[in-house]
């Protein structure tokens, strides 16, 4: 009886599973470092909606309070709609690292995500913003944003 050159049922399912273990292996790398590029790197994006949303022309944003260690900043905006006025305050939260503004009669609004620390500070009648992100990345503008009491 001559012997056929072939894979034994065992030998053809031991190669599929290393495989499958390679295949995994791999899968599970590449999603980590997308997550560690995520995380690590904010996007220019969210830094650029940002400032969108702060410095928008239809319902224009006023600030008018700065905190004592200049961690905070109070913000006041009229709906040109109904003439409504509210009171927000613009604040980093370190639980999370995010950079959030909350109503003063509630309701949250993330912003940007991975901050370590934001400072403002007052210039002339604009408002700076500096930013370090946890990557270490740094930004900075000056939010064309007017006081209130002008």
């Amino acid at each position: 009886m001559k012997r056929q050159n072939a894979f034994s049922l065992v030998e053809a399912l031991t190669g599929l599973l290393i495989l499958g273990l390679i295949t995994g292996l791999l899968q599970m790398g590449v999603l980590l470092v997308k997550d560690s590029l995520i995380t690590n790197k904010p996007a220019m994006y969210s830094w650029i909606q940002f400032l969108h949303n702060i410095e928008t022309d239809q319902n224009p944003f006023y600030w008018q309070k700065l905190a004592a260690d200049k961690t905070q900043l109070g913000l006041w905006r009229q709906n040109k709609e109904n003439g409504e006025a509210k009171e927000y305050i613009l604040k980093l939260t370190k639980k999370t690292h995010t950079l959030y503004m909350s109503g003063v009669d509630g309701g949250y609004m993330p912003f940007i995500y991975n901050v370590e620390t934001v400072k403002f500070k007052k210039i002339k009648n604009n408002i700076q913003i500096n930013v370090v992100f946890i990557s270490g990345e740094h930004r900075n503008a000056i939010l064309a944003i007017k006081n209130k009491k002008e």
